[in-house]
């Protein structure tokens, strides 16, 4: 007597290893999805507002007269930052300006910004600065010029500076809140007589 074979006995390793494969499949395809979903949601879409003396709005073009506005502001603040300080602050608001220059300009500054500090801790120096005029050169090249005071030992020093910037986009975030950067700085000063 021959013995009986089960066909399904024959066929069903291999219609276990398709169903298998095709779950696999469904289950990777759905995650897909999810993940798309899920990221499409989460984008952070981050709207400007305006406020101005008629009301608020949304701005919608990159050539909104409050952009430009917003860029002076950002300016003078970075220069405000950048030139008022002393032996307890200089850290705080100099390390502050530099959250908004690129990694190169941070490099080249940075052992200049650690000798300054050392020296405002020997003498005591407070140097308060105030922007006079900020002029935009050429596309994206703005000079800011500044009056600046240092006070030490009984002394008081005035001295006229020029800060000459390139600022470029950025992305807006929560240490960047004005989406710019200098990607360029150089800085010139004369005593006052």
């Amino acid at each position: 007597m021959k013995k009986d074979r089960d066909i399904t006995k024959v066929f069903n390793p291999h219609l276990q290893y398709n169903f298998v494969i095709w779950l696999l499949i469904g289950v990777l395809l759905v995650y897909a999805a999810i993940a798309t979903v899920t990221i499409i949601r989460n984008k952070p879409d981050i709207r400007i507002i305006a406020i101005e003396p008629t009301g608020t709005r949304l701005v919608s073009s990159d050539t909104d007269p409050v952009l430009e506005m917003e860029r002076l502001k950002f300016l003078r603040l970075f220069a405000h930052l950048y030139n008022n300080y002393d032996a307890q602050t200089f850290e705080e608001s100099v390390l502050k300006a530099f959250d908004w220059v690129t990694d190169e300009i941070w490099k080249s500054k940075e052992a200049e910004v650690k000798v300054t500090l050392e020296n405002l801790q020997k003498t005591g120096t407070i140097q308060t600065a105030k922007v006079t005029r900020i002029a935009e050169n050429a596309e994206n090249q703005f000079e800011i010029e500044i009056l600046a005071t240092q006070y030490f030992r009984a002394k008081q020093v005035t001295k006229k500076g020029v800060l000459t910037l390139v600022v470029e986009d950025a992305v807006r975030s929560s240490t960047n809140p004005w989406g710019l950067v200098i990607s360029s700085l150089s800085e010139r000063w004369q005593d006052v007589d």
